[in-house]
Parts: C-alpha cells; structure tokens; sequence
C-alpha cells in the first residue's frame, strides 16, 4: 500500500511539473527585425552585409543576406537604431531613426542602387516600411 502512495505521488508531482513548464508563454525582451535586400530589378542581392547599430549603447550587430536576399536579426535590445546596407557594386544604405521596443516584430526591405559603395544613399529617418507589431 505505502508503494502504490509513493508512485501516485510521484507521478502526479511529475504531471503537474511537466504541465506548468508547457503552460507560461515565452516572454522575450528583445525585438526582431528582417527583411529583403534588392537591386533596381527586384532580384534578390545575395551576401549583402546589414548592420544594425544601436546609437544610444553604440553596439553593432551585422549580418548577411542569404540566396533569398533575406537578412534576419533576432535579438536586438530596445533602442534608437540606424542601419547601413553595404555591398561591392552598389551604394550604400542608411537608415537612422528605426526605434525598437520590447517584442517588436519589424519589417524592412531596402533597394540598393548600382553605384560606388562610397557613395552613401541616406533613407528618411523614421518608420519602418511597415509598422512593428508588438507581442505582448
């Protein structure tokens, strides 16, 4: 008798850890932002690198895009942020003003012109081409 008290205790402790570990939505204290990465002729510009900086901390956090043109940051603190777009044979982009808040999900797609990359294209600071959706 006192084995089968110790099993169903057991298992019905086990139960209800396994179910409250299933239950708390994940939270995230950061925000994500990704986007597409074209030319004049909408095709896709592969290896582009993509910097986002953030201007109050000055922290950097660049990536590539890939085959699609597509570049993804997933984890980026609250803040004011630009972002630069670079890439041999094109200008460059700049895009200052893009602030991001706790669980924005920010898309933005940029065309780069053919050109020297020294010469710099600067996009309206402000909004995003689309606006953040907020996971709350």
């Amino acid at each position: 008798m006192k084995k089968k008290t110790v099993m169903c205790i057991f298992a019905c402790s086990m139960a209800y850890t396994l179910g409250l570990s299933g239950s708390a939505p994940a939270q995230t204290v950061f925000a994500s932002v990704t986007g597409r990465v074209l030319d004049p002729n909408s095709a896709a510009i592969v290896e582009t690198t993509v910097v986002a900086k953030n201007v109050d901390t000055g922290i950097e956090t660049t990536t590539k895009t890939n085959e699609e043109g597509i570049y993804h940051f997933s984890d980026l603190g609250p803040g004011n942020y630009e972002f630069s777009v670079s890439k041999r044979g094109f200008k460059a982009i700049l895009k200052p003003g893009v602030m991001l808040h706790v669980g924005d999900t920010v898309s933005m797609n940029f065309t780069m012109q053919v050109g020297d990359v020294r010469e710099t294209v600067i996009v309206e600071a402000g909004a995003p081409s689309s606006t953040p959706s907020r996971r709350r």
